[in-house]
């Protein structure tokens, strides 16, 4: 049984008061849901003809919301009954002209009946035809695709992309059809997970034109029967997520028992407003590059091509080298977007936060300077006071780095712990050992650990364009900052490189390792 429950408006909870008993049919006077569920029927069975089924569906609330004095019923009806005349005479037999008799299909086993006790108890039969308009829709109409003009193939020879979309907006007419029928105050259509078996494209077609014409709907339902029309489209997509206005998103992420749902647009709030530079990038960026987020259980943050390019394998070699013990999922099992952001990374913290994800951010600790302007020039790790970094000053803003002091120092003494800030940890350049050299960027970092690896393989990374050819005292003097700035050509190709002549089977020097910024904070995001 269902009852109303009373609401206390001053302060804004329900109470316990109690109404009589409700029925259903009231409350469908005030709310109607409708939906199309992610098991839908799709199938290119032959014996399974999921659109051709559809069409009955949709004959009948056609029906119901349209005047059925109108012409086309009407032809179709006469149609029927001409049928049904006809088919009573082939089934049971008829008189000729000449009054020969005509046998029908089933004028034998009339007759056979007849004999049990003939007319007069009642045993008279006749075969009778009563075609349903409904039936005769579902059961004996296939729906084909046009190949030309002398060509068509049945439902059942396309992909099920296809079939999905066509399922769809048969399925989404038929219900609005019931709408129009018998509107409530508040109506509310969903369709779930309308990806279902298709490809991008064809979900970039669907997202893009459902809106147009649910809106077409809802203008006619509201001009017709003065009643809204609401719909609610969830997904896993990010084809489909890239193509929506962000400001129709609402995010659902289930925390332990509860499920909590946040509208995109208090993420705006968060930035300032719709016209700052830091959500409309946000937004920007998103729409091209990672609606994938949305969907992230984490993140890793990383800079550019080589950080791109290498991070599946240096995923792969930091579980390999710490195995997971318990619970823990290896990294490359994990629910886990990386995303290039450039020195951009401290744009997205207002979103991290707003999706509730853990997020490791890797950058690079840009030794710098202050020229005679008093702007940062990049400098030499050795001697630099200054890191120009954006998204390490926004991080540790709230700590304030002591600029009049030595920055760079702070920074490089930082606990593992103090690069920790609620479900978000950066990572940048530290020394390898105690004393140990201290990089600038991955490329001298990496350059400073793998030393014998980049000997090993000096040939091959000059020959394919990783770097420029070098003597080994270059090198082995240890300024791995000079030699990077002066020895990798192009980064891409560098990363690519390391890559190609990584033999993790080998020995030491034909397999390379993670640099520690690096593994130390994936270890802290696995």
């Amino acid at each position: 049984k269902r009852y109303s429950m009373g609401f206390d408006v001053a302060l804004n909870q329900i109470t316990q008061d109690r109404s009589e008993e409700i029925d259903n049919k009231d409350i469908q006077k005030v709310i109607k849901v409708a939906g199309i569920r992610a098991d839908r029927a799709v199938s290119n069975d032959d014996r399974n003809h999921v659109l051709s089924g559809l069409t009955g569906k949709y004959y009948s609330s056609y029906k119901a919301a349209k005047n059925e004095s109108e012409s086309v019923f009407t032809r179709l009806e006469e149609k029927l009954e001409e049928a049904d005349k006809e088919l009573y005479r082939i089934y049971n037999g008829e008189k000729s002209e000449s009054g020969e008799t005509i046998d029908g299909i089933f004028s034998n086993v009339i007759d056979v009946i007849k004999t049990y006790g003939g007319a007069e108890n009642g045993i008279d039969i006749a075969i009778e035809s009563s075609i349903s308009e409904k039936n005769l829709l579902s059961d004996n109409t296939n729906l084909s695709y046009r190949q030309g003009e002398d060509c068509s193939l049945p439902e059942t020879y396309n992909g099920l992309g296809y079939l999905n979309l066509i399922g769809i907006l048969f399925e989404i007419e038929t219900k609005i059809q019931e709408f129009f029928e018998q509107p409530a105050d508040i109506n509310l259509l969903y369709i779930e997970e309308p990806e279902a078996h298709t490809h991008p494209q064809l979900q970039y077609i669907f997202i893009r034109n459902i809106k147009q014409h649910i809106t077409t709907h809802r203008n006619k339902l509201l001009k017709d029967r003065n009643k809204q029309l609401q719909i609610i489209i969830t997904s896993h997509s990010s084809h489909i997520v890239s193509e929506c206005n962000f400001d129709d998103i609402i995010y659902l992420k289930k925390n332990g028992n509860k499920v909590s749902a946040k509208s995109f647009n208090s993420l705006k709030e968060e930035y300032g407003g719709d016209k700052q530079k830091g959500f409309k990038f946000v937004k920007q960026y998103l729409t091209i590059n990672r609606s994938e987020l949305f969907f992230a259980d984490k993140a890793i943050c990383i800079e550019g091509d080589t950080e791109r390019i290498l991070m599946p394998m240096m995923m792969h070699k930091v579980d390999n080298k710490e195995n997971p013990e318990g619970d823990i999922i290896p990294l490359l099992s994990q629910n886990i977007s990386v995303i290039e952001v450039g020195a951009h990374s401290h744009i997205f913290i207002p979103l991290f936060e707003f999706l509730g994800i853990k997020v490791l951010l890797i950058t690079d600790i840009d030794a710098a300077n202050k020229n005679d302007n008093g702007r940062y020039a990049k400098s030499h790790p050795k001697t630099a006071k200054y890191t120009s970094n954006a998204s390490i000053k926004d991080f540790f803003k709230d700590t304030c780095l002591d600029e009049a002091n030595n920055e760079f120092e702070e920074l490089v003494e930082k606990r593992s712990e103090d690069k920790i800030k609620n479900n978000i940890r950066i990572a940048y350049q530290i020394p390898e050992t105690e004393g140990g050299y201290q990089a600038s960027s991955f490329e001298d970092a990496f350059i400073a650990l793998n030393k014998d690896f980049i000997l090993k393989n000096k040939e091959g990374l000059c020959e394919y364009g990783a770097l420029k050819d070098f003597s080994n005292d270059e090198i082995e003097n240890g300024d791995y900052y000079i030699f990077a700035l002066n020895n990798v050509k192009k980064k891409s190709a560098f990363a690519s490189s390391l890559l190609y002549f990584d033999d993790e089977n080998g020995e030491e020097d034909e397999k390379w390792a993670v640099p520690h910024y690096i593994e130390e904070g994936l270890l802290w995001i696995r």
